[in-house]
C-alpha cells in the first residue's frame, strides 16, 4: 500500500529539469529538518486531495501554517479563495481555478513531486487525512527546532527555560511521530 508520507531518500536526483531540481531541494530540506520542505508536502497534500479542507480542523491548520515561501502563501490564499466560492472543489477543479488564477507552473512544479512522495490522488480521504497529520507534525517539529536553536543562541536565563520547555514539546512531539510510525507499520 502506498502511503501519503513516504519519499525516497537517498536517490540521486540530476538537476537537468525544473522538476528535478524541486525534488532535490525539497529532499535537501526534509533531511535537514528545515521547515520548507514540509511546507511543500502539505501543499501538494491539499493540491491532490482539497476535499479535507472541508474538515475545519483541517482547514484551520492549513490557514495558520506561516508558509516561509512567499509563493506558497499567495498559492494558499488563492486556494482558499476558490475553495470559498466552489462547491465541491476537487484536484483536478482546483488546478484548472489556479491555472486561471497564474499559478499554473508553480502548481504543476510541486505536484511533481507526486512521483516521488506517494502523495497520489487516488488513495482514500483517511489516507490523505492521517498523510496531513503526520507531515504536519513533522513542520512543527521543524519549527520547534529552529524555535529552540534561536532561544539556545542567546543564553539568557529567560531563554534557558524556554529552550527547556521547548525540548520538552519536541520530544513529545518526536514520540508522536514514533507512534504514527509505527501504528503505519514504518518502523517497529
Amino acid at each position: 500500500k502506498k502511503k501519503l508520507w513516504e519519499f525516497s531518500r537517498g536517490n540521486s536526483f540530476s538537476r537537468k529539469t525544473t522538476k528535478r531540481s524541486l525534488e532535490i531541494e525539497v529532499f535537501s530540506e526534509l533531511d535537514s529538518g528545515q521547515p520548507e520542505g514540509c511546507e511543500k508536502i502539505l501543499m501538494v497534500l491539499i493540491l491532490q486531495h482539497p476535499q479535507i479542507l472541508y474538515d475545519i480542523r483541517i482547514k484551520e491548520e492549513f490557514v495558520n501554517i506561516e508558509f516561509l515561501s512567499n509563493n506558497l502563501d499567495k498559492l494558499r490564499t488563492a486556494i482558499l479563495e476558490i475553495h470559498e466560492f466552489e462547491k465541491d472543489v476537487d484536484s483536478i477543479k482546483l488546478a484548472q481555478q489556479l491555472d486561471a488564477a497564474g499559478f499554473g507552473s508553480f502548481v504543476s512544479s510541486l505536484k511533481g513531486l507526486v512521483s516521488d512522495l506517494f502523495i497520489e490522488e487516488n488513495v482514500s480521504e483517511d489516507d490523505a487525512l492521517s498523510g496531513w497529520g503526520y507531515n504536519l507534525n513533522l513542520y512543527n517539529l521543524a519549527h520547534l527546532e529552529r524555535e529552540r536553536q534561536s532561544v539556545e543562541a542567546q543564553m539568557t536565563e529567560s531563554s534557558e527555560e524556554r529552550a527547556i520547555e521547548y525540548r520538552k514539546q519536541i520530544n513529545e512531539l518526536k514520540q508522536k511521530i514514533h507512534h504514527m510510525q509505527v501504528a503505519f507499520g514504518d518502523v517497529s
